[in-house]
């Protein structure tokens, strides 16, 4: 059984588990792993949309402008998956339009129907994944292009603007030795030494 199922709460829950094992065989990423990380994106919630500081404009997967700066997020989450990161994984509008979908399309799906998108976002690290550890495959799924690189490499201010939450020492930067810290703390206790 994977971890934290007994926090599915989705009525295909049985499909969802068994196509999330599927993707951890054919992509040879162990599913728990997974499980982990879609428990702290979105608490294992397809419709889960991040809501941002009106500060932060929003964009859709065609890059047009749909929130500008200065105006607070919606308060629904139907009409903020349209600029905003969307579903197990937080997949962002640009990453959803790259898979062939939008992130209006994923809020509509089942947890089940994600996994195929799941499984798209992760195949092209197919070669590698399988080396990857638990901040290592979290990274891959925030900013894959950190993956890899060593604890000063630091993320782009966007990523900074966007997770404030991840400066640990409040340098208005966020390095990936700042976020392997933090997604540790993000792992239940009761794991931590599983995963650590």
């Amino acid at each position: 059984m994977l971890i934290l199922s007994e926090k599915l709460t989705m009525p295909d829950k049985e499909s969802f588990i068994a196509g999330l094992i599927k993707i951890g065989t054919e992509l040879n990423i162990n599913p728990d792993l997974m499980m982990l990380i879609m428990h702290n994106e979105s608490n294992f919630n397809p419709q889960a949309v991040n809501i941002q500081s009106p500060s932060m404009p929003g964009y859709n997967g065609h890059g047009k402008l749909v929130k500008a700066s200065g105006i607070a997020d919606s308060a629904d989450a139907s009409v903020r998956c349209e600029y905003r990161a969307t579903g197990l994984i937080q997949f962002m509008p640009v990453t959803a339009q790259y898979l062939g979908t939008s992130t209006h399309a994923l809020y509509h799906m089942t947890a089940t129907e994600q996994l195929h998108y799941v499984e798209k976002y992760y195949s092209p690290f197919r070669n590698d994944i399988g080396h990857y550890d638990y901040t290592e495959l979290y990274l891959c799924t925030f900013y894959p292009a950190a993956v890899g690189k060593g604890e000063n490499f630091m993320l782009p201010g966007f990523a900074y603007r966007a997770n404030t939450t991840l400066d640990m020492n409040h340098d208005k930067r966020i390095s990936v030795g700042e976020f392997r810290a933090f997604c540790k703390t993000r792992i239940p206790a009761m794991y931590r030494k599983q995963f650590i």
